[in-house]
């Protein structure tokens, strides 16, 4: 079988979404181009796993596939499959625990991309920078790198970038101390979610929010962004995930002012009877 041959056998698998059968087809494959020392397509097929490998969450292969791949275009001097094969490299790394190793490989990526003027590579760059900093704790660079992806993603009209990076900025507030513009950008989220119409995607905006808030000990509004996480989550036919953020915001009530508890337990005590009603109903019509 030709190297041709091979990797479409395994794209084809893939696509039948029989993964442990492709990746056997791939291993092979690897090994016979280092064998016949075709590096150009040793790098790309390598590129092309590390991808894969990383919708798997297999960060520690998918590390050592993306430096491999780096490695030969570097020397091949392909700076557009160098650029991927960087920004695969510094999104495993940062996966594995190591995002002091991934900083230098993400900016080379990001300025990579910058010269390319793909301007959608280079605002997912920003983005993974931006996470990568905030990773090491150098929260003022990874809020400069989140906003000027912000603005290609607004450009670009990328609803489903927005509602995640907006997250990840309220977070970086929140570690700077900045409450007030944290929950701005939780709104922003929210009013993009919104646009999107999927209510457990704003369900999660509200966990989130309501996380945020409990590490800054604001438990009242925690319990409430619960709350509304887990009605949203019932309209979306989640009632698992419902009754899940529920038991979470049940669990603050006792460190609340006891008219504010009794309020919000009476509340979810009627939610949690009436969402068990209907997981039960739904479980038995299925």
């Amino acid at each position: 079988m030709s190297f041709e041959d091979m990797l479409n056998r395994a794209r084809s698998l893939v696509n039948e979404n029989k993964i442990e059968m492709a990746l056997q087809v791939y291993e092979e494959l690897l090994r016979e181009l280092q064998q016949q020392n075709d590096k150009k397509l040793l790098a790309e097929v390598a590129l092309e796993v590390s991808t894969l490998l990383m919708n798997l969450e297999n960060y520690d292969k998918a590390t050592e596939l993306s430096k491999l791949a780096a490695d030969i275009f570097k020397e091949l001097n392909d700076n557009a499959d160098l650029a991927n094969a960087l920004y695969n490299l510094s999104i495993s790394l940062m996966n594995t625990g190591r995002a002091s190793d991934a900083v230098d490989y993400i900016n080379q990526a990001t300025e990579l991309f910058k010269k390319s003027n793909d301007m959608q590579a280079y605002a997912d760059a920003l983005y993974a920078q931006g996470l990568i900093y905030y990773e090491i704790e150098e929260n003022e660079k990874a809020l400069d790198s989140l906003q000027q992806a912000v603005k290609i993603y607004k450009k670009q009209g990328n609803d489903d970038a927005l509602v995640s990076i907006y997250q990840d900025i309220a977070s970086v507030l929140a570690d700077l101390g900045d409450m007030t513009k944290a929950r701005k950008f939780i709104k922003e989220a929210i009013a993009v979610a919104d646009k999107i119409g999927d209510p457990s995607l704003i369900a999660d905006i509200y966990t989130n929010s309501g996380e945020l808030e409990e590490l800054n000990d604001n438990l009242k509004k925690a319990c409430e962004d619960y709350i509304k996480a887990a009605e949203l989550y019932a309209d979306a036919n989640m009632y698992d995930a419902a009754l899940e953020i529920l038991d979470r915001a049940e669990s603050y009530l006792n460190d609340l002012p006891k008219a504010t508890a009794k309020r919000l337990r009476n509340k979810i005590w009627d939610m949690q009877e009436d969402y068990k009603k209907k997981a039960e109903s739904k479980k038995g019509a299925e």
